[in-house]
Order: C-alpha cells, then sequence, then structure tokens
C-alpha cells in the first residue's frame, strides 16, 4: 500500500518486504498487490453488532411454561366467594315453618292431670294457657314437619322456650271427631274446644 502523493509502500508493506528479503524470497508484484489488500482490511471500521444479527436468523424461543403466569389474589376471592355463600343459605327461600290448617285452632283436653290447661296453634306460633283463669304464654315455632301414613297424619313441632328447643310428637286421626294424640305423655289426647 502506498501513499496517494508518493509512490513509497507503507511501513507495514516495508517490514513484510524486509522479513521476505532475509529469508530470500524476492517481494513479487502479486506478493505486494495482497498484503495492500490486507491493510486496508485491517483499517476498515468494525462491524455493527446489530447488523450481523440482522442478516442472521434468529433462533426460535422456546414455548412459554404451561401455568398461571399471573399472580392471582386468592384470599379476597374466597373471602368473596364465602360471604356470597353464606347469604344464599341464609336469604334463599325456604318452605315456611307453618303447623297444618287442621290444628289451626283451640284444644282442651279432658285428662284429670291437665284440668283447665288450654293449647293453640297459630301458623307460627304455639299458645300454651296453664290452667284456668290464667293467660297464655305465646312461643315461636321453629320448624313443622309432618308425614302422611294411611289413616293418620303425624306431625312433629319445634318451638323455642327459654333459648331451647322443644318438641312436639302430635298425631291427627282422620276419623271424626278431630284429635290430637301426643306421644309424651304417652296417648294424651286433646279434642277442639269449639268443635
Amino acid at each position: 500500500m502506498t501513499d496517494q502523493g508518493n509512490e513509497r509502500p507503507s511501513a507495514a508493506i516495508r517490514r513484510a518486504t524486509a522479513a521476505h528479503r532475509v529469508r530470500g524470497v524476492e517481494e513479487s508484484p502479486e506478493l505486494r498487490h495482497t498484503l495492500e489488500h490486507i491493510g486496508e482490511l485491517m483499517r476498515l471500521p468494525p462491524k455493527e453488532p446489530g447488523a450481523e444479527s440482522a442478516s442472521a436468523p434468529t433462533p426460535a424461543k422456546a414455548p412459554a411454561k404451561a401455568g398461571f403466569s399471573i399472580q392471582v389474589p386468592w384470599l379476597p376471592i374466597l373471602a368473596g366467594l364465602s360471604i356470597v355463600i353464606a347469604a344464599v343459605v341464609t336469604l334463599w327461600p325456604t318452605e315456611p315453618t307453618a303447623v297444618p290448617e287442621a290444628m289451626q285452632r283451640e284444644w282442651v283436653t279432658d285428662n284429670p292431670s291437665f284440668t283447665g290447661r288450654r293449647l293453640a296453634f297459630t301458623a307460627t306460633q304455639v299458645l300454651i294457657t296453664p290452667g284456668a283463669d290464667q293467660q297464655s304464654t305465646a312461643y315461636l315455632i321453629s320448624s313443622v314437619t309432618s308425614e302422611r301414613r294411611p289413616d293418620t297424619t303425624r306431625v312433629l313441632v319445634k318451638y323455642i322456650d327459654n333459648g331451647g328447643e322443644v318438641e312436639l310428637q302430635v298425631a291427627m286421626p282422620d276419623a271424626a271427631p278431630p284429635r290430637l294424640v301426643f306421644a309424651r305423655p304417652q296417648g294424651l289426647t286433646w279434642t277442639p274446644s269449639n268443635p
């Protein structure tokens, strides 16, 4: 390689030529041309890093792993779901707790152990009069279940008394006159006060 104004070879070429002369190799025009070309290549600016990657195909990315990549706030979701379930269970319409219509009246008994006592049922309450000339006490019914049998209807009434639950097991035979036959005390029979 030569300077533009002079025909003198560059320092690198002079060294390469001197090394060849020492070994006994003569400088040829082809060798000079090759060395000049190598010198030009050495002075080229380096390639930009993006240029090589733009021409080369990019390797395919590995497929994403299966599973959730989003953080799900499970605790608030579960809390909200619990509230919804509790509301549905509490507010879901149920069959009304009602005493059968045939029982909704006042009842009396001729059993000497219960002289003067009265028993009355409304759709949602049990009213018990403990004796003659005494006021009745109303108790809220918590549940009523009934079972129809061939000749009778069995009814289980549960009512609230001082925070506890009391059960009345009653059988209503289909035969006239209407009567209530209690399981406890066994065989205690009540008839309507106004037939």
